[in-house]
């Protein structure tokens, strides 16, 4: 969607301007898809240990061809975000773009306290996805998005995320 309306690349300048944390030595991107965060992650922080997960194997072949291409050594492992194939505390930074709201709710806290799972102690979490409308062209543009068969997209819409990173083990006082 971010590639049809022509975001893509605005929305990683953003995700990285977000990121005002000391190099990261271990980063994982869960859903990292065909690579473009990494790809940004991989100029921002050249020194770092990149992962990316994703269950998708043609997106991660493709992910893998853009980095080779790119010369960018990053690992990645075919795996979903609600069971991480690391061990805890294995990162210093986890991110997830526009990833979480593709998944049912008990599914979403289920990745949540996986991404809290891998982080270590002090590390920073940064997660974008979309959230409630706030102007009224998009109310009304999302509105169907609230009806029960699109549940993925509801939880989002209604704001409910903030309650499943609570329920997950992130807080004021933990990593952000």
């Amino acid at each position: 969607m971010c590639r049809v309306l022509g975001l893509g690349e605005a929305l990683r300048r953003f995700e990285i301007a977000l990121l005002d944390t000391e190099s990261p030595s271990r980063v994982l991107e869960v859903g990292c898809g065909t690579g473009e965060l990494l790809r940004s992650l991989a100029r921002r922080f050249p020194r770092a240990a990149l992962t990316g997960i994703d269950p998708d194997p043609e997106a991660l072949r493709l992910a893998g061809n853009k980095l080779r291409r790119d010369g960018i050594e990053a690992r990645l492992v075919p795996g979903r975000a609600e069971s991480l194939p690391f061990a805890a505390a294995s990162f210093d930074l986890v991110v997830s773009s526009l990833m979480l709201h593709h998944l049912r709710a008990a599914t979403k806290v289920q990745a949540l306290r996986e991404c809290r799972r891998v982080l270590e102690p002090g590390g920073t979490f940064l997660l974008v996805d979309f959230g409630p409308p706030r102007s009224w062209p998009a109310r009304i543009l999302l509105w169907p998005l609230r009806f029960p068969i699109f549940e993925e997209q509801a939880d989002n819409l209604r704001g409910r995320l903030p309650a499943m990173l609570a329920e997950a083990g992130f807080s004021e006082e933990s990593p952000t």
